[in-house]
């Protein structure tokens, strides 16, 4: 490890050493913004996942309300007919629309949070630190290369 703050001393070392690495060498601010970008993809094709989830969920609602409405028209014709007031009957259809998806929301939202708490404890990186390394306990500067030729 090397600290420079000449660009041009930090392209000559990047050329020392592109001989002898398959990729080209990286500063750590590079480093960091290659796993910024890494940590950004993975969290967008997440919240697509969800978005289609919460997406077919719906419509799967939508499909079940609509048969049941469908299957039960002849007993609301008759409720209705016998004097069931409609105020009542659109209270019946919300309910049974309407509860299973809020139990089944609060259901899969305790999962989740349940799931991904010790999910992210164990991938986070508590010891970590994610400042820059202190320039005082680094290696040699960028003045001592190129090394002596010999």
């Amino acid at each position: 490890m090397i600290t420079t703050r000449d660009p041009a001393t930090l392209e000559r070392l990047r050329t020392l050493l592109a001989g002898y690495t398959v990729e080209a060498p990286m500063t750590f601010a590079e480093v960091a913004q290659v796993r910024a970008d890494l940590y950004t993809r993975a969290e967008n094709v997440a919240l697509a996942m969800v978005g289609l989830t919460l997406i077919a969920g719906a419509c799967g609602l939508v499909v079940a309300a609509g048969g049941g409405l469908v299957e039960r028209r002849q007993p609301f014709t008759l409720l209705r007919l016998a004097g069931t007031p409609t105020r009542t009957l659109a209270a019946v259809v919300l309910l049974e629309s309407a509860l299973p998806l809020v139990l089944a929301a609060a259901l899969a939202a305790g999962a989740g949070f349940g799931v991904a708490e010790p999910l992210i404890d164990a991938l986070a990186m508590k010891s970590a630190s994610f400042a820059m390394p202190d320039p005082s306990t680094s290696p040699p500067s960028a003045a001592a290369w190129p090394p002596p030729s010999w």
